[in-house]
């Protein structure tokens, strides 16, 4: 009996790393997704990047992407079929990058279940996924 227990709690540890790893999977699939749709977006609309913090500071999380766009004459988008979660922390709260780092990752943006370079409209566009919503601390690219 007690080698069955032992046995059942290794295989929860197992499971819980798989369903982590599964999760960081999950993000960093959502986020080259993401990014690849703000080059999309910045194409369609003459170089400008959407205001996905703005957005989601309206509770409307990432509705330039969700919502159907007019450039010139010509209607642009969805870009998106549903609003994109965070599977770490279960949100979808864009903020802005305040300032980078050495690294070139954001600095920490509390709040934030993604952190986007948009700098007014000047930024790269980048966006990254954050490891917890409270301190906001982005993940960076392959991890």
């Amino acid at each position: 009996m007690l080698l069955y227990a032992v046995a059942l709690g290794l295989a929860s540890i197992a499971f819980a790393g798989a369903t982590a790893s599964a999760r960081h999977g999950s993000l960093a699939s959502n986020v080259q997704t993401l990014r690849g749709q703000v080059a999309v977006y910045a194409l369609e609309h003459g170089d400008q990047l959407p205001d996905l913090a703005a957005a989601s500071a309206r509770g409307q999380h990432f509705q330039p992407f969700t919502g159907v766009t007019t450039y010139g004459s010509v209607r642009r988008g969805p870009y998106l079929p549903e609003v994109p979660v965070n599977p770490l922390t279960g949100g979808s709260v864009v903020k802005d990058a305040a300032s980078m780092a050495a690294n070139g990752l954001p600095r920490p943006v509390p709040g934030a279940d993604f952190i986007y370079d948009y700098r007014g409209g000047t930024g790269t566009g980048k966006i990254w996924g954050t490891s917890d919503r409270a301190a906001g601390t982005p993940i960076p690219d392959g991890e």
